[in-house]
């Protein structure tokens, strides 16, 4: 791993976007990625640098790291008991 990559599960990605009502397109677009790269992050085939990461998060109105990770962590676990797609 280099120190631009971030490891995040899919499911934190899926979670983040659809907490912020954002489309695959527009995460995609946020990470200047492909919709394709942006699906295979949510599927856990590949994952995104810290500036993409970062682009996404603030698109979906997270500025403090802090409280985006913690945000993150919660929304996980919500969403942990539904079929997020």
């Amino acid at each position: 791993m280099t120190k631009n990559e971030l490891i995040l599960s899919g499911k934190h990605l899926v979670a983040l976007r659809q907490y912020a009502n954002k489309s695959p397109e527009e995460m995609a677009n946020a990470a200047a990625v492909q919709k394709s790269t942006y699906l295979d992050w949510e599927q856990e085939k590949d994952h995104p640098d810290i500036e993409q990461f970062l682009a996404m998060a603030k698109l979906c109105g997270m500025t403090s790291v802090d409280a985006l990770i913690e945000e993150i962590k919660q929304l996980s676990e919500s969403y942990a008991e539904t079929d997020i797609k």
